[in-house]
């Protein structure tokens, strides 16, 4: 998996990209997402529309209406990818050892500062939430419930 600002600068080199960028110059970075694949989302507010670049071999995109306002991604990051993952696996290794997780899902994304949400799926049907703080480090969300509620 490539980490964030590779994909980043690869997507900001791609003529798909620029030619984006020429049509919509009001347009911002918002968020990104890894599931097997970057996804990476630009908002522009002059048009309220949302375009979705997914990064992997080749680039692709699509456009969806959004009628509400996203945050600007600040990604002067000083904690990478690599090691958020270093830290969501301290924290498993400390709390959740006897757990077996399955899936992944990545999304940066700026809240009060930019964070790493990373969401696992164990194979206990649980979901372990954590936030980490994309400048510091620091977890700042943490929940573990179960995915469905049998009653």
């Amino acid at each position: 998996m490539l980490d964030f600002k590779a994909v980043l600068k690869r997507l900001e080199d791609s003529v798909k990209f620029q030619t984006y960028l020429k049509k919509n110059p009001d347009a911002y970075l918002t968020n990104a997402i890894y599931l097997e694949e970057w996804q990476v989302n630009y908002f522009s507010p002059k048009t309220e529309l949302i375009t979705i670049f997914k990064v992997d071999k080749k680039i692709t995109s699509k456009t969806v209406a959004e009628k509400r306002k996203f945050p600007k991604l600040n990604t002067n990051l000083k904690i990478d990818l690599k090691e958020a993952l270093k830290i969501l696996k301290k924290q498993i290794s400390k709390f959740y050892s006897s757990e077996t997780f399955t899936k992944t899902i990545i999304i940066l994304q700026q809240s009060q500062e930019p964070e790493w949400n990373i969401t696992q799926l164990s194979s206990s049907i649980k979901i372990l939430n954590i936030k980490i703080s994309a400048i510091s480090g620091k977890i700042t969300y943490e929940s573990y419930d179960k995915l469905i509620d049998m009653k």
